[in-house]
């Protein structure tokens, strides 16, 4: 037979189980406060410099992205690339020759996915992601639109900074891509010729304009 004693110490502990698991339900930060938080932070930088990986079916490639804005420039081993907020120069080492665009909302995301976070309030439903990221925010993304050019990107997000640690874009035909953060840092105001094509240090190389 259970004593008073133990009655009271099982009661006891199980309104402690009660408080810490209602509680901290209870206090969980929300989806939508993850990623607004961790897109405040990316749309109020002045710029954005990243170094990241990136690994998918079109193979693997590493380098480096430079943003402020709406603009940013790339550089990585299998090219580089200059966006001003209209023009898309992208530069081709194997042809050595340079194509001039202007890109459509969805190219320029493909090319930089920090733009699924900065616009993910018009563009995408948001979800937790069935995903297991271990001591990370792990955002779904789906597009509102039917004909949108991805089927879903995840954000992983990071708990204390708010910063992202990755990107797992899914495209239409399923193909996964995922491009990951190693390291991220927000820095001061840069001229707008950090993201226009520098013709002079690419001299010999011709520009095909596709405008």
């Amino acid at each position: 037979m259970i004593s008073d004693n133990m009655k009271k110490s099982i009661l006891r502990y199980l309104i402690l189980f009660l408080l810490l698991h209602f509680g901290f339900s209870a206090m969980a930060i929300s989806v939508g406060e993850v990623i607004s938080r961790s897109a405040a932070k990316a749309n109020g930088a002045k710029s954005i410099s990243c170094s990241y990986s990136l690994t998918g079916a079109a193979g693997n490639t590493s380098g480096k992205l430079l943003a402020a804005g709406n603009k940013f420039q790339i550089s990585s081993g299998a090219g580089d690339i200059w966006y001003d907020g209209r023009n898309m120069w992208t530069y081709n080492p194997s042809s050595k020759e340079t194509t001039l665009t202007e890109p459509t909302q969805s190219e320029v995301m493909e090319v930089n996915p920090l733009n699924y976070l900065k616009s993910y309030k018009s563009l995408f439903n948001l979800a937790n992601s069935k995903r297991g990221v271990k001591g990370k925010y792990v955002i779904l993304l789906t597009p509102k639109k039917k004909k949108f050019w991805v089927r879903q990107v995840e954000v992983v997000i990071d708990p204390k900074s708010f910063d992202p640690s990755a990107f797992i874009i899914t495209a239409k035909d399923g193909r996964e891509s995922r491009l990951d953060v190693i390291s991220l840092k927000y820095g001061k105001v840069l001229p707008n010729s950090s993201f226009v094509y520098p013709s002079g240090k690419y001299k010999n190389v011709e520009i095909i304009d596709l405008r």
